[in-house]
C-alpha cells in the first residue's frame, strides 16, 4: 500500500500487488468497519488503480478500519489495514523545507513546517541521494517535523519531499527541496607516486569541475603508512598540486594517502597509493682534474670512477665546476653528461684557477656531491 486518503465520506486507496513467479492476480478483497461494525465487504477487479468506497452521510466524523489484501491463483494474502476517520480533508502540504550536514555525527538533518491545523500529524519522508541514484529513494515515517538520514560519504548532490500523515490519510507532497551535503572534502581524482631516494616524487589534482561550487579545501594533509608527515609543495598548476615527502629510509614499501582539509570538516575523503623507496647511488669520490688539451680553448680534462648508481636505472652525471670567471669574479658552471662517460673536456673559459665537483643522477635523484677535486688551471 503506497497511499491512501480520505475525500469526505469516500476513501481512495493505492495499493499495488506483485504475485509469486507463476502465480496470476484475480483481484482484491476488503473489509471495513465503522465504529468497530462491520458494514460491507468489496472487492475490485485486479486491474483496479485505485481502490475506493464511500459511506453515508450519517457516518461523517466516525472512525473506521479497512483490512485489504490481494488473491491470486496460489490463494489469499495477508491483510493490510488502514485506520482513519471518515469527512476529513486532505492535509496541506508542509512548508519551510531545511537540510543540513553534520558532519560530526555522520546525518543529514532534515526539518520542516508543519502544515497548519494539524498538530498530531505524522510525516512521511522521501530522501533520494546523488549517490543512490535518482530511482532510489529512501521512504520513511517519522513522528516529528524532523528526521536525520545517516550518511557518511563526501560531497554529495540530494533531494527530499515529505507530506503529513493524519487520519483523513496521505496529505499533499511537498514541493522537493534540493540540496548539497558537503561533509569531507572529496577525494583527489588523481594521484602519481614516482620513487624517490628516501622518500616519494607526489602528485595529485583536485576534485573534478563539478565540485567547484564548494570551494577549495583550507589545506592538504599528506600521510605515509597512516602516520602524517610534512610535505613539502613545490608547484600548483589550477587544480593540480606537486611536491615531495621525504625522510623515509630507501628499500622499504609505503601507503602514501592524500586528503583535502576544511576548518568545518575537518580531514576529507582520502586517495592512496603504494610505493617502494629505492637506494639512491653512493657519494662519488672527488674527480680527477688536469689542464685541457694544447691549444684548447681553456677546458679542463674532468675524469671520475665507476659510480655505485644503488637500485633505480642510470640517468647522468651532474659537474660543477667553481672558481675565477671572467674579470676575475667567482664564477659557477654546471653541466650534465651521459651516464656511459668516465671524462670530459670541459671548458670553462678562463684560466681559473678552478676546483671540479661531481654527482650520480638515477629516477631516485642525486647522489651526495662528491669532495672537491684539486685545483686545476685550464688551457
Amino acid at each position: 500500500m503506497r497511499s491512501w486518503a480520505v475525500d469526505g465520506m469516500q476513501v481512495f486507496v493505492d495499493y499495488t500487488y506483485t504475485p509469486a513467479a507463476g502465480a496470476d492476480l484475480l483481484r482484491f478483497e476488503g473489509v471495513i468497519e465503522v465504529e468497530g461494525r462491520p458494514t460491507r465487504e468489496e472487492q475490485w477487479p485486479a486491474d483496479t488503480r485505485w481502490l475506493t468506497w464511500a459511506e453515508h452521510p450519517d457516518a461523517n466524523g466516525a472512525r473506521f478500519t479497512m483490512r485489504l489484501r490481494a488473491v491470486d491463483t496460489t490463494g489469499p494474502g495477508a491483510w493490510a489495514v488502514i485506520e482513519g476517520a471518515l469527512g476529513g480533508r486532505l492535509a496541506d502540504a508542509p512548508t519551510g523545507l531545511k537540510a543540513e550536514g553534520r558532519a560530526q555525527d555522520d546525518v543529514i538533518a532534515l526539518s520542516w513546517t508543519p502544515p497548519p491545523g494539524e498538530p498530531d500529524a505524522r510525516y512521511e519522508v522521501v530522501v533520494r541521494l546523488a549517490v543512490r541514484g535518482p530511482d532510489d529513494a529512501q521512504r520513511f515515517v517519522v513522528d516529528e517535523p524532523r528526521a536525520d538520514v545517516p550518511h557518511s560519504l563526501g560531497y554529495t548532490p540530494g533531494s527530499f519531499a515529505v507530506r503529513a500523515l493524519t487520519e483523513s490519510g496521505y496529505g499533499f507532497l511537498s514541493p522537493e527541496l534540493e540540496f548539497v551535503y558537503e561533509d569531507q572534502w572529496p577525494a583527489p581524482v588523481w594521484m602519481q607516486l614516482k620513487p624517490r631516494a628516501g622518500g616519494f616524487f607526489v602528485a595529485w589534482r583536485n576534485a573534478k569541475k563539478s565540485h567547484k561550487k564548494i570551494g577549495s579545501p583550507d589545506s592538504w594533509v599528506v600521510d605515509v603508512d597512516g602516520e602524517q608527515v610534512d610535505f613539502q609543495i613545490t608547484r600548483r598548476k589550477k587544480d593540480t598540486i606537486k611536491g615531495f615527502v621525504r625522510g623515509l629510509t630507501h628499500g622499504n614499501e609505503h601507503v602514501v594517502t592524500v586528503r583535502g582539509v576544511t576548518s568545518d570538516f575537518g580531514p576529507g575523503l582520502p586517495i592512496s597509493a603504494t610505493g617502494r623507496t629505492f637506494a639512491a647511488a653512493e657519494q662519488m669520490a672527488a674527480p680527477r682534474v688536469k689542464p685541457g688539451r694544447r691549444g684548447g680553448d681553456r677546458t679542463v680534462l674532468v675524469s671520475w670512477d665507476d659510480p655505485e648508481w644503488g637500485e633505480a636505472s642510470p640517468c647522468c652525471f651532474r659537474i660543477t665546476a667553481v672558481g675565477r670567471g671572467a674579470g676575475g669574479a667567482r664564477t659557477t658552471i654546471r653541466r650534465f653528461v651521459d651516464a656511459e662517460l668516465r671524462r670530459t673536456d670541459f671548458g670553462v673559459g678562463t684560466t681559473g684557477p678552478w676546483r671540479f665537483t661531481i654527482e650520480a643522477k638515477t629516477g631516485t635523484g642525486f647522489s651526495p656531491v662528491s669532495g672537491f677535486s684539486a685545483k686545476v688551471r685550464a688551457r
